[in-house]
């Protein structure tokens, strides 16, 4: 088989080559392999030349072909090693940091070891870190007077402990929120640090008690795996507050010193104790939902600026207080899956509620036309569909129980169901609740009475009694909430 040749052209194409292959200083004894067989053929060229220039040759493409692929191999080898080299040969964080202008070299050691600690090479975006010695020009770093003023890196997968940050003495915003940060949270010692956002996180252990943090007026902790008590927070200038959705037990701390706070987030904790009557007359909204705080619902009279109030799903008994419709900011008010009891107050008119939710509790409506039109017109509701009415009466009469409710006609009640249980809870499926007897509604204004003549066959007992009313479409609905204990004795 014969040997193809093609013109090369030595003056250019042959520095080319030879330019590429000293350019790779680690190979020379390659270069000086790829030259010897280059004169090698040079000569048997020069045997060949026709009407070729001096500075051109013929050369055979075979070669050509495989001392090519030789220097692309050499290209990729060394390519490969002098990256594993650099970063092989980089020089120490500290050493990085001598090299910083803009802040520092201590400020410049806090960043790369939060760095290092959160898997920076995994962040989102690392723009700059460790890549260049401007760390206010690094992603989410920004600066004021030649310190670190505020870091903002939240949703930006940082995975890792916490370090403590205790060399950024400007540090006025630290922003991690929704990350993958674990461990215990430092005691951050950063006295100009007025925003902690740790929030959406998996941080656990116990809540530091801050005491440097003297300035603070933003701390966001919700959404992270805290347990143990609120410590006492000395923060006079702190207006938000969030540690809802923790594991967070105990009662309330004092607040005193939380004068100029504005939003407190304490829900889905487990939390317990009775629920102070805060003193905080700055205080807009107030989410205590989902703890396990009982005992009754305070006055609030110092709250006059609150417009959320959101008391839900604890233990909490009692009537609801009329110093409500005192709170006349409030927009939305929620005391629903409680152990309230009693008359929702004619007070609460006086508000504008965009939500009220009272549902799951032993609370009644009045039957009043006014409370009852301006209930209808609340957007946002869970009701109960208790009618209180005052004039349920109940009364003993030997061993037997009378029990007469005043009806007011026009309406659309048809009759009424009486029922008797040993606790304040008509659950319809308790099988305590006895459903004892039904009366027809009289056409005009009326006692509609009934007695119930099994109750006193039992020792000693409380019993409850209420009055459920159906209308037209056989629908029931509670006429009276609890509508009053009747306790007697009997003679064994």
């Amino acid at each position: 088989m014969s040997t193809r040749w093609i013109r090369f052209d030595l003056q250019h194409d042959l520095a080319f080559f030879v330019g590429i292959m000293f350019d790779l200083s680690p190979l020379y004894f390659f270069d000086k392999l790829y030259l010897t067989v280059l004169k090698k053929f040079h000569r048997r060229g020069a045997n060949r030349r026709s009407n070729m220039s001096s500075a051109s040759y013929h050369f055979p493409i075979r070669i050509l072909r495989i001392l090519g692929g030789m220097s692309l191999l050499f290209l990729f080898m060394a390519s490969g090693t002098m990256r594993i080299d650099a970063k092989s040969s980089r020089a120490p964080r500290a050493d990085f940091c001598k090299d910083v202008s803009e802040i520092p070299v201590e400020e410049c050691r806090d960043l790369v070891a939060l760095y290092d600690a959160t898997n920076g090479d995994s962040w989102n975006d690392n723009t700059g870190w460790e890549q260049t010695t401007t760390p206010c020009s690094w992603y989410g770093v920004s600066c004021n007077f030649g310190h670190v003023s505020t870091l903002s890196l939240s949703d930006n997968n940082l995975d890792g402990s916490l370090t403590d940050l205790a060399n950024l003495s400007g540090l006025s915003e630290l922003h991690l929120s929704v990350n993958l940060l674990t461990g215990a949270i430092p005691d951050f010692t950063n006295a100009n640090l007025h925003i902690l956002d740790l929030h959406g996180n998996q941080l656990d252990g116990s809540i530091p008690k801050f005491l440097s943090l003297t300035h603070l007026q933003y701390l966001a902790l919700g959404d992270n795996q805290l347990s143990g008590t609120i410590p006492n927070f000395n923060m006079p200038d702190l207006t938000y507050l969030k540690l809802s959705q923790n594991t967070l037990t105990g009662s309330l701390p004092d607040f005193n010193y939380l004068s100029n706070l504005q939003e407190l987030y304490l829900s889905y904790n487990q939390l317990s104790g009775s629920i102070p009557d805060f003193n905080m007359p700055d205080l807009q909204n107030l989410y205590l939902t989902w703890n396990q705080f009982s005992g009754g619902i305070p006055e609030f009279t110092a709250l006059s600026n609150l417009q959320i109030l959101h008391l839900d799903a604890n233990q909490l008994s009692g009537p609801v207080p009329s110093s409500l419709g005192d709170l006349t900011l409030l927009d939305s008010l929620a005391l629903n899956l409680n152990t309230l009891t009693g008359p929702l107050p004619m007070s609460l008119t006086n508000l504008s509620l965009n939500s009220f939710y009272f549902h799951n509790t032993q609370v009644c409506e009045p039957p009043d036309a006014t409370f009852q039109t301006w209930l209808d017109g609340i957007p946002n509701k869970g009701v109960t569909n208790i009618l209180c009415y005052s004039d349920f009466q109940i009364q003993l009469s030997g061993d037997d129980v009378m029990l007469s409710l005043m009806h007011h006609s026009g309406g659309d009640t048809i009759s009424y169901a009486y029922y008797r249980s040993s606790s304040p809870y008509f659950d319809e499926i308790d099988p305590g609740v006895t459903h004892f007897g039904d009366v027809s509604a009289p056409a005009a204004d009326g006692a509609v009475s009934y007695t119930d003549a099994d109750a006193a066959v039992a020792p000693p007992h409380a019993y409850y009694y209420q009055v459920a009313a159906k209308d037209d479409d056989d629908v029931s609905y509670y006429a009276a909430g609890e509508v009053g204990l009747f306790q007697f004795a009997l003679e064994p």
